[in-house]
């Protein structure tokens, strides 16, 4: 689920990966760029013409219908979550990836079952 990525290659890209990890679809909300974007498709490697991207209203609904269906909400955090390293998923999952300055909204963050960060090197000095 994207919630409002600005950079049309990155949403591309995150749609690429979401293929190859063999994701069901790919959500995203209002202020993301727009997927089918020459540029966006491009970064996707065509990604996006085998794999269902849609766009959603409200966060909120989404995650309540992916609930419903039993599959576990994981939001991204740039610290204070679990290690994605170290972390147990279910098999059903969805994860909230979004804007790449504001990181994942309250409301997305609140709703989630579990936060999740993505330890950096410490060679990058973060």
């Amino acid at each position: 689920m994207l919630e409002e990525i600005q950079e049309p290659s990155n949403v591309g890209a995150i749609i690429r990966v979401a293929l190859a990890a063999g994701a069901s679809a790919v959500f995203y909300t209002k202020g993301t760029a727009d997927p089918y974007s020459l540029k966006s498709v491009r970064a996707s490697a065509v990604a996006i013409l085998h794999l269902p991207v849609v766009r959603i209203e409200e966060t909120k609904e989404a995650i309540t219908m992916l609930k419903e269906k039993g599959v576990q909400i994981i939001a991204t955090v740039p610290k204070g979550g679990e290690n994605l390293f170290k972390a147990e998923f279910n098999p059903k999952l969805a994860v909230i990836l979004r804007n790449e300055a504001r990181g994942v909204s309250e409301k997305a963050k609140n709703l989630a079952d579990k936060l999740i960060t993505i330890p950096m090197s410490k060679k990058l000095n973060l």
